[in-house]
């Protein structure tokens, strides 16, 4: 009787073991229950959010960028350089020359390189304080040459002449703007349409 009860005993802990087993296993296994709203972000080593964005030159202001989002994106599978930047979310931005306010632009994205110093802005307008403007695709600022480029192409209005262009180069040290590209240009006088 005695062996009786212990094969009984023994046969139940091994049934619990087993149920044990099967449910730690089955839990293990099956999907958890809490959802985790998808970031948008997961693909950028860092992002830093309300921040004023400024580029120098020969210690002097040259742009500057009001953002909501900065990221550093991973390059090269998860690899981070530490090159790059991508700025979202821009509100307003300013290129100057000697101080004083050159541009204002308006942006969707700008792509910023800690190397070259170059800032690349996707969708801009700019608009100078006398109210001429011109926009396109792309526009990059090249530290080196001081320049703003755009590949094109280019629509605008600048001093009563509106313009479309190919591409354009404006050398902010000079305060030149250049056009190339199937250059249009149609100039209104004054009171006649």
């Amino acid at each position: 009787m005695l062996i009786d009860r212990m094969n009984i005993i023994a046969l139940t802990l091994v049934v619990v073991t087993v149920i044990a087993l099967v449910t730690g296993i089955f839990l293990m296994n099956r999907d958890v229950g809490i959802e985790i709203e998808e970031e948008r972000y997961v693909d950028y080593h860092f992002r830093l959010a309300e921040s004023e964005v400024v580029g120098w030159s020969k210690g002097e202001k040259v742009w500057r960028i009001l953002v909501e989002t900065i990221m550093e994106p991973r390059e090269e599978g998860s690899r981070v350089t530490g090159e790059n930047i991508v700025l979202q979310d821009i509100s307003e931005g300013w290129f100057y020359r000697a101080g004083d306010v050159f541009f204002t632009f308006t942006v969707r994205e700008a792509h910023y390189n800690t190397r070259t110093e170059n800032l690349k802005l996707f969708n801009v307008r700019l608009e100078t304080p006398a109210g001429d403007w011109m926009e396109s695709e792309q526009v990059l600022y090249e530290k080196e040459k001081e320049a703003l480029f755009s590949p094109g192409p280019v629509i605008g209005r600048m001093a009563g002449t509106d313009f479309t262009a190919g591409e354009m180069t404006v050398c902010l040290e000079k305060e030149e703007i250049f056009l190339s590209g199937g250059v249009n240009l149609k100039h209104t006088l004054e009171g006649r349409k």
